[in-house]
């Protein structure tokens, strides 16, 4: 097994890929259903993760397949010319 992390945006990745391999006719479509399978019980595991940390009140920082991103501030609306209100 790798020591490699992988993302979501791995996993993004690798679905586009083998759509297009499927669509390049370079792999068959057993060969691609069974990687969306895999790739649907990886989705069902990241899914349970999220469930357990708001569980927990959103703490805990999961396994990292899913980037933990802070939120963005909240800017203020802007004002008619275009400009924020301050």
């Amino acid at each position: 097994m790798s020591d490699k992390k992988n993302t979501i945006e791995d996993l993004r990745g690798h679905l586009f890929d083998t759509i297009q391999l499927l669509k390049e006719g370079k792999i068959e479509a057993s060969t691609a259903k069974a990687i969306t399978n895999a790739a649907s019980e990886i989705l069902k595991s990241a899914k349970t993760e999220v469930e357990f940390i708001k569980t927990l009140g959103g703490i805990g920082e999961g396994t990292g397949f899913i980037p933990l991103e802070p939120r963005k501030p909240e800017l203020p609306a802007p004002g008619k010319n275009g400009d924020r209100e301050d």
